[in-house]
Order: structure tokens, then sequence, then C-alpha cells
């Protein structure tokens, strides 16, 4: 799964970590009915990189997770196997607006896609 920040104009990108899952960059997997199964609930994030930088029009920033289709990832890598079903991944984003200033934040949703028996 990737997700990416496009700029539409010249901006500095400072990510930090903001939001639900405390990331600047994070992809989340949820069942269609919203309940997170990546990581399990109560797991750390798995936080993208933070870079910083100017971006200039039409340039990106990517965050990419594979997924094994585990609903959890201990220590040792293993995990449940995600049931059968539709689910959604979940990118989300927050950068700096200045001193002072909340971070701003954006969350996109992919398209559900289905696991398979």
């Amino acid at each position: 799964m990737v997700t990416k920040l496009v700029s539409n104009t010249k901006c500095d990108v400072d990510l930090v970590p903001a939001g639900e899952y405390a990331c600047g960059e994070s992809i989340v997997v949820d069942t269609w009915s919203g309940d997170q199964v990546f990581p399990s609930l109560g797991q750390d994030e798995q936080c993208g990189r933070l870079p910083s930088g100017a971006l200039l029009p039409g340039e990106a920033d990517t965050a990419t997770l594979v997924w094994d289709q585990k609903t959890s990832q201990s220590a040792g890598g293993s995990g449940d196997q995600a049931a059968a079903g539709r689910y959604v991944a979940i990118g989300s984003w927050s950068w700096s607006a200045g001193a002072g200033q909340p971070p701003y934040q954006v969350a996109a949703s992919s398209a559900s896609f289905t696991l398979q028996p």
C-alpha cells in the first residue's frame, strides 16, 4: 500500500508526530465496518520516516506499507491471519503549520479491497 502527499504549490514540509496515530505519516488497515486490524489496537503504530524540506508543485512524498495480511505484528513477526472479507487502507499525514500553530492533518482512504479465503 502506498499513500502520497502531493504539493500543489511550493511549500516547506516538516512532518510532525500528531493525530490519532502520533505519526507524521502512517498507513493502517481497517475492516469494511471500521475495525482496525493492522496494526492491532493497542500496538504501536509503524510510523513512516519524517522528512522535511521544500516540495515543488507536483512533487510528492510517499509512505509505503507491505501488509502480510496478519492482524498483529509481534516482535517475532507472528500474528493471526486476517479473515476473508473487505478492507480499506487509510493513509494519514500531519505537518507543521508554523510555530505555535496546531499541525495540518489529512487522511485519505483507499478503495475497498477483498481478502479471499
